[in-house]
């Protein structure tokens, strides 16, 4: 199962994804910081109030977008 960019961030937020799955590994700190820019909003390490933010905009019909620098 391939993850979305934002899925694939949470995952690595939670640290659910381990350094040797070098695809869809991001070290904590980077997935926050992409977190931050990619919905310009900032929970902290609240998992929490970031999954529920994001599932209100998913419900809402927000698309998330990567740049291509992300």
């Amino acid at each position: 199962m391939r993850l979305t960019p934002i899925e694939r961030l949470l995952k690595n937020l939670k640290e659910e994804i381990p350094p040797y799955m070098r695809r869809e590994f991001l070290p904590k700190d980077v997935a926050y910081e992409k977190l931050k820019k990619m919905t310009g909003q900032d929970f902290g390490n609240n998992i929490e109030q970031w999954e529920t933010w994001i599932q209100e905009q998913e419900a809402a019909g927000v698309e998330f977008r990567v740049s291509r620098d992300d």
